[in-house]
């Protein structure tokens, strides 16, 4: 999938990070589902994405 399928990640308050030892999850605020990407090149350009947008980011 393109990176532009995923933009509701980091256009929408939806979504959080949360740090794990080997990088983030993506969690939904409402129903605390984490979202796998099993693409790792996408993975990275979607939480630098989030991470620009200064989305939460919990430890």
């Amino acid at each position: 999938m393109e990176l532009t399928s995923y933009k509701y990640l980091w256009e929408t308050n939806e979504y959080f990070l949360e740090k794990m030892s080997e990088g983030y999850l993506i969690i939904n605020k409402k129903s605390n589902d984490a979202l796998l990407i099993e693409d790792d090149d996408l993975y990275d350009k979607i939480v630098k994405k989030m991470i620009k947008a200064k989305f939460d980011i919990i430890d």
